[in-house]
């Protein structure tokens, strides 16, 4: 039996412009970046992707996209995370050559509805949305966001909190001379303070660390899942699955950005980090999978630590990040920002500010179908 998502897809795939999410539309979205978010092929596998229960897509776990030479944007399905039954349009990072974006979604929602017409009543949503472009929305009789909240938490999802974008010369000292050795890092006293202290839990206890080109895709996933474990058991997973990440990590290519961090001691291995990232511009890579293995009874057990508080654990997450970022530099010599993406939860984005990240808007609009 057909999912909604999978009957709706059905549908829209008569639609000539409309076709399966692959790797070889690649060099069509290559011509449309601008260097925000959403708009790459990693952008449009994490938020179009048919591997969320809420979405579930079997026969193109991808998503789908829409492309007529001029226009092109990411297609997805999804139920609200508070919702049964049907879902709603989601349309992702709509870009055109020329103006009047809007007006080609509006095309695509009628050509939808008349293929598909149990989206009838169903709501679209527009996400990615840059400033000029919310505007245009706005005077064609879309909504904000917020009168139809995606969550009751998160009214816009992980745009809810302005994306967050890293200067890597707030963060790394480029005055080194080789490249592969670049010294860290001109950041904040707080950025520095927990890198130490974590590179002074990996001495304290004799722990070796290492960043790897991405290799195991199992190793990968372990990470997220746990990851995601833990949010579930502090009551703090908003959206997000883990099945958001599978299409991400698995589509590793060249030219992509990739690593697994593990941690090391008398022979066994641990995964603590993936970063998977994809260049969104000449001189700025979006970071889509930043997560870190913090259950600190996992380390404990895999590596024969002490039954106690482990001193300095606590540093993990930006110790990975700081890695990350001189691993990219080492990359790309020729990136000079990270984009972070937005964030669900105060917490979240509180975060990324205090690694050092500005602001970048981002906006939502929705329209009943």
């Amino acid at each position: 039996m057909l999912t909604f998502r999978e009957s709706v897809e059905e549908s829209l795939l008569t639609i000539p412009e409309v076709r399966p999410l692959q790797e070889r539309m690649t060099r069509y979205i290559q011509d449309f970046k601008d260097g925000t978010f959403g708009l790459s092929y990693l952008g449009y596998l994490l938020y179009c992707n048919g591997r969320n229960p809420r979405g579930l897509s079997r026969t193109n776990s991808k998503g789908l996209a829409y492309f007529d030479s001029e226009n092109l944007f990411g297609i997805g399905v999804f139920r609200r995370e508070t919702e049964n039954g049907k879902g709603h349009l989601m349309v992702v990072a709509p870009r055109g050559l020329n103006s009047g974006i809007a007006t080609a979604v509006e095309l695509f929602a009628k050509k939808a509805v008349k293929a598909a017409p149990q989206l009838q009543g169903q709501l679209l949503y527009v996400r990615f949305l840059k400033s000029n472009q919310y505007g245009e929305f706005l005077k064609k009789g879309f909504s904000p966001v917020a009168e139809q909240p995606w969550h009751p938490e998160a009214f816009a999802e992980d745009e809810t909190y302005n994306h967050a974008i890293i200067h890597l010369e707030n963060i790394l000292d480029f005055s080194a001379r080789n490249r592969k050795q670049i010294k860290i890092f001109n950041s904040s006293k707080r950025n520095r303070q927990a890198f130490n202290r974590f590179e002074n839990f990996l001495k304290r206890y004799g722990i070796e660390w290492k960043t790897d080109a991405f290799s195991s895709v199992e190793d990968a996933r372990s990470i997220v899942t746990d990851h995601f474990r833990m949010l579930k058991q502090a009551n703090k997973q908003i959206g997000s699955v883990p099945e958001d990440y599978w299409n991400i990590l698995e589509a590793n290519k060249k030219g992509r950005f990739a690593v697994i961090m593990k941690v090391c001691k008398g022979g066994k291995e641990l995964p603590a980090s993936v970063f998977v990232g994809e260049k969104i511009s000449k001189n700025r890579v979006a970071l889509y999978c930043t997560i870190s293995r913090r259950d600190q009874t996992k380390y404990q057990r895999e590596l024969n630590l002490p039954a106690e508080e482990l001193i300095g654990f606590n540093g993990l997450s930006v110790y990975s990040f700081i890695k990350a970022f001189v691993e990219i530099k080492k990359q790309f010599p020729e990136i000079e920002e990270v984009h972070l993406g937005g964030s669900e939860t105060p917490e979240l984005n509180a975060y990324k500010r205090r690694l050092g990240s500005t602001n970048a808007p981002t906006y939502w609009v929705c329209k009943k179908l």
